[in-house]
């Protein structure tokens, strides 16, 4: 099939303000045989007046709130939109960024050139509402899942495109709030057995706005993000080689830093009581020096270089 149907999955909630540009980035695409799914995780604002508009001009679109029966989350949005989606290829998509109008086309095109790809990724620029912008390339990988566990390529919900069937096995965790991205790509990619293409060129505009979930959290500092970082480590441990399995075993230890640099001491401590990761020698000193640190607030530098020791 020379064009083969896209599905846009978009969840949403109150970005009445935004969503306009984003469904204009989506009409304005070249490749023209998709249809886009909008899934309105409950929005209080004007988004079904919104949404009204671009229903009656252009019949690609699809407008559906969240049922009731599902859990409130952008992840049962996509799983949903996901159910009701009819394309052979899927695209997630943010209801406040902005696609270059030839994403679709290079992308689809690096299908047909090739039939045996599972998914196609490209670049992204992520820019914030003080101007500064980063701009995010992609590159070939022989490994895709290394690759972007170890941050050496980036990738989100976004800058992939995926055959509909490699995926058709992996929901979205409704569980998880945020760094739902890094579980559901690791999900899809830890085999190591989907074949992948890049596309360096950036077609894809992230916006960060202050309202932004990104903008209001600390970075890589929240529980959902240690419950992610642990299940890989356990999947790697079971599947990896001793050194690979050591550096997931590092990015586990270094979201445990990033929860006492948020002051999150009482998550600190759960994990380390519970975790059966962490050896009982490690466990005791850390716990001390934490313990030390929040009665006395003393001994921080220590804390800092014990972590800096273990986690490098």
């Amino acid at each position: 099939m020379d064009n083969p149907l896209v599905s846009i999955i978009i969840p949403t909630y109150n970005r009445a303000h935004l969503i306009s540009e984003t469904l204009d980035s989506i009409l304005a695409q070249t490749y023209i045989n998709w249809e886009c799914i909008i899934v309105d995780d409950g929005s209080t604002d004007h988004t079904d007046e919104v949404l009204k508009d671009y229903l009656q001009k252009d019949s690609r679109f699809q407008y559906h709130h969240r049922p009731n029966g599902r859990p409130k989350g952008a992840n049962a949005c996509r799983n949903f939109g996901f159910e009701l989606s009819k394309g052979e290829y899927v695209n997630w998509f943010d209801s406040d960024d902005l696609m270059f109008p030839n994403l679709l086309s290079f992308k689809i095109n690096k299908f047909l050139e090739n039939q045996e790809i599972d998914f196609v990724v490209c670049g992204f620029k992520v820019i914030f509402n003080n101007g500064k912008e980063f701009h995010n390339y992609t590159k070939q990988s022989e490994n895709y899942i290394l690759s972007y566990i170890f941050d050496e390529l980036k990738l989100n919900s976004e800058n992939i495109l995926w055959k509909k069937t490699v995926i058709e096995n992996v929901i979205w965790d409704e569980n998880i709030n945020k760094f739902q991205d890094l579980n559901f790509i690791f999900e899809n990619l830890k085999t190591n057995t989907l074949k992948g293409e890049s596309i360096e060129g950036i077609l894809i505009e992230v916006r960060v706005f202050g309202d932004s979930i990104s903008i209001n959290q600390k970075a890589n500092v929240n529980e959902d993000k240690l419950y992610v970082r642990k299940r890989m480590y356990i999947y790697a441990k079971k599947f990896y080689d001793e050194k690979t399995v050591l550096r997931f075993y590092h990015l586990y230890l270094f979201e445990i830093k990033n929860l006492i640099s948020s002051k999150n001491y009482k998550l600190t401590l759960r994990e380390l009581f519970i975790s059966e990761i962490i050896p009982f020698k490690i466990k005791f000193v850390f716990t001390l020096y934490l313990i030390i640190y929040i009665i006395f607030n003393r001994g921080l530098n220590r804390l800092v270089y014990y972590l800096n020791k273990i986690s490098t």
